[in-house]
């Protein structure tokens, strides 16, 4: 199943999970002169209290090749999507700390940063997309690694 070694990445589609070799998502296009140029690597913000699940996450986001950044609190990511913009993507838990939730975030982002894709997920509070803002996806936990996987890439690449 690949290069001996290499993580298995997967992928679920119509119920069924699938398997290549893990591969880096990396961007090069050919520039005048034939320059190559690099792209810089996708970053996925990763909001998440609980220390644990938040590097299990991060290892999620590059496992599929993105670089992952995780932060504890809804506030500490405003301060990063506010430095930052290499950031596609925020995959956040509802229940966070601070001056607001995982929902207040993504609402805010909404607003602030239309452009970066949501993620939500929870293992307290059930919701279905449509409690949610329009393209926001959501992921009770326990999630499963190929689930988020699939979803970061439908939503960024």
């Amino acid at each position: 199943m690949g290069e001996p070694g290499a993580a298995p990445e997967c992928w679920v589609d119509n119920g069924n999970i699938s398997y290549i070799t893990q591969k880096r998502f990396s961007v090069r296009m050919q520039g005048q002169g034939g320059m190559t140029l690099r792209v810089p690597q996708p970053a996925v913000l990763v909001v998440e209290d609980d220390a644990i699940t938040r590097l299990s996450a991060v290892e999620i986001v590059e496992g599929a090749g993105f670089r992952g950044i995780g932060v504890s609190s809804a506030d500490e990511a405003v301060r990063v999507l506010e430095m930052r913009d290499d950031i596609r993507a925020v995959f956040t838990d509802v229940q966070v700390p601070g001056s607001m939730d995982g929902l207040e975030l993504v609402r805010l982002m909404r607003e602030r940063w239309p452009a970066v894709a949501s993620l939500v997920t929870s293992g307290s509070t059930n919701m279905s997309e449509a409690d949610l803002p329009s393209g926001v996806r959501f992921f009770a936990k326990p999630y499963l690694r190929c689930e988020i996987i699939a979803a970061l890439r439908g939503l960024i690449i």
